[in-house]
């Protein structure tokens, strides 16, 4: 069974509608005013496989670059995820991130220099206790918006940067139903804030993960598109085997006493 079967793909409308927002890069990471800490990771490997979408298989829908934990593979369990090592520089992070690759016209896939992942307390959350994710969380993100570079609108693909750089950026919900560390769509579980905070539904508000890849050598990304089709298919998996304690102390500290705690790997 395909990935777009399993689960639902962001239309171009919507994806017009979330950039729609003014989402920039800077907006996304950089607000002041509330508790972030973030992490840096390089590429852990790339992979046809998918541990949270297709588990034990030899082959997912599409090719992935992955971030952080070096030890992911079609059979990666929580248990060999949290024994696994890190390609981040603040080794306690030792979760999954994943993403497709980008794809240039003439067929080649791109690299990107790693990931910065932002975990944040925004907006109405910033008032709200921020509980660190359970152990052995899993979700995917279509929110996404490319950018050039750290500043400017988001838009659904990427463009012509000028002197400046492709970035995209995948945005998380940030709050969770309390029950189940997974779905069957990997999706429902979680939820969006709203103007007023979590929903009824999802009433525990998480950390708000942004996850920013970065293509140092490009400029011009006219006519991308990414190993899972389109580039309005951007979407991201998180699977959290971070080392626990660790990330309910950053949580307590940084989040819950709006403390800009910076890249925790400097």
């Amino acid at each position: 069974m395909r990935i777009a079967d399993k689960m639902p793909r962001l239309g171009i409308s919507a994806t017009l509608a979330i950039v729609s927002l003014t989402f920039t890069a800077r907006l996304a990471v950089a607000d002041q005013m509330h508790g972030v800490f973030s992490t840096h990771c390089a590429v852990s490997k790339i992979d046809r496989i998918d541990p949270i979408v297709d588990p034990g298989m030899k082959m997912s829908a599409h090719l992935h670059q992955f971030f952080a934990n070096r030890s992911v593979n079609k059979d990666s369990t929580y248990r060999s995820m949290r024994k696994g090592s890190t390609t981040c520089t603040f080794k306690p992070d030792t979760a999954g991130y994943w993403t497709p690759m980008l794809v240039s016209p003439a067929g080649h896939k791109v690299r990107p220099q790693g990931v910065n992942a932002y975990y944040r307390s925004v907006g109405v959350l910033a008032r709200q206790h921020v509980r660190a994710f359970p152990a052995n969380l899993r979700m995917i993100s279509h929110r996404y918006f490319f950018s050039c570079g750290d500043t400017g609108t988001g838009t659904p693909k990427p463009r012509d940067c000028g002197s400046k750089t492709v970035h995209v950026s995948v945005v998380f919900p940030a709050c969770w139903d309390g029950a189940h560390t997974d779905s069957r769509d990997h999706m429902s579980h979680m939820a969006f804030q709203t103007g007023r905070g979590c929903p009824r539904s999802h009433p525990v508000a998480v950390p708000r993960i942004v996850l920013i890849v970065r293509y140092p050598r490009l400029h011009d990304g006219t006519g991308y598109t990414l190993t899972s089709g389109r580039a309005t298919s951007m979407h991201a998996d998180f699977w959290n085997t971070w080392k626990q304690l660790m990330l309910r102390h950053l949580v307590r500290r940084c989040l819950n006493q709006d403390q800009v705690c910076g890249d925790m790997g400097h």
